[in-house]
């Protein structure tokens, strides 16, 4: 179950785009470091280090498959799979985040393979959490409008 962290949302979002693109907790604290906007507002490395972990599947059976999924599904998970696996960073999602990108390809289909992985990945942590997900719902009302 992941972790409750206090970080701004803008912090987490940028720090998980790094993570999810293939950076290391490292490189991710550091780009994230540099960056004007997040001045003293960047997590410890042990703290982006414990994200990251979140981000990867538990086991072998953790990882999204076409033959545990339904056609329409897999569908639109491919794609971002296929994307993934072209810049060489990620070669696998984990169910839930497969469900998720299904999800919210579903709802705007155009949106950039780093969007759908950060929204999945924010979606994951609330539901994992037991949080609600308004916030998330707002940033993504407004990604739809843009």
């Amino acid at each position: 179950m992941p972790t409750r962290r206090r970080i701004d949302p803008d912090v987490a979002q940028a720090i998980t785009a790094s993570l999810l693109v293939g950076y290391k907790p490292a490189a991710a604290r550091a780009r994230a470091d540099a960056d004007p906007a997040f001045r003293g507002r960047v997590p410890s490395l042990r703290t982006i280090a414990a994200m990251a972990a979140e981000l990867r599947p538990r086991d072998a059976g953790d990882v999204w498959t076409v033959g545990e999924s339904d056609p329409a599904e897999a569908a639109l998970v491919l794609p971002v799979l296929a994307e993934l696996i072209a810049v060489g960073n990620m070669t696998s999602v984990t169910r839930q985040t497969g469900r998720w990108i299904a999800v919210l390809r579903r709802i705007v289909p155009d949106m950039p393979t780093l969007d759908v992985l950060v929204f999945a990945a924010r979606y994951q942590a609330a539901a994992a959490s037991g949080d609600s997900t308004y916030l998330i719902d707002l940033d993504l009302a407004r990604k739809v409008s843009r």
